[in-house]
């Protein structure tokens, strides 16, 4: 399933922890991801984050939060 490809890996440079229960949308042919996760900078509060989805040259899903800082 396309969606346990992603999200196990959407955590490795947030302060989101637990995500899970996401849906996918294609919309004008741009893809969305909605999920939930707490947030360790607020006790655990569990948050609704909806944020595009890209591919990246390897096929491989990439989202906005995760990209490398400087």
């Amino acid at each position: 399933m396309l969606t346990r490809r992603i999200l196990p890996g959407i955590l490795l440079v947030s302060l989101l922890k637990g995500p899970g229960h996401n849906g996918m949308l294609l919309e004008d042919g741009r893809y969305w991801i909605v999920y939930h996760a707490y947030d360790a900078n607020q006790i655990g509060v569990p948050k609704l984050r909806i944020e595009s989805l890209s591919w990246d040259a390897d096929g491989w899903p990439s989202l906005p939060s995760q990209a490398q800082k400087p």
